[in-house]
């Protein structure tokens, strides 16, 4: 039950970063985090940067997910 929670809230969050990401919502865009990207990275390396890690945690959420289920 505990991982699956942490692979929900995961999976979850990752979803937040990926819209918060391409439709630039202020509640997102405007963090010290994105802005810290952003100077690093530029914005498209930035844009490029969280929408991959995004994706990667709603896969990786989603994987164990199934696996918990599965493996029950």
């Amino acid at each position: 039950m505990g991982l699956q929670l942490l692979s929900t809230i995961m999976a979850v969050w990752g979803a937040i970063m990926v819209i918060g990401t391409v439709f630039k919502l202020d509640f997102y865009w405007d963090t010290n985090q994105m802005a810290e990207s952003r100077k690093m990275f530029g914005e498209r390396g930035a844009i490029i940067l969280h929408t991959a890690v995004g994706l990667l945690m709603i896969g990786l959420g989603i994987w164990v997910i199934i696996g918990e289920v599965g493996g029950s």
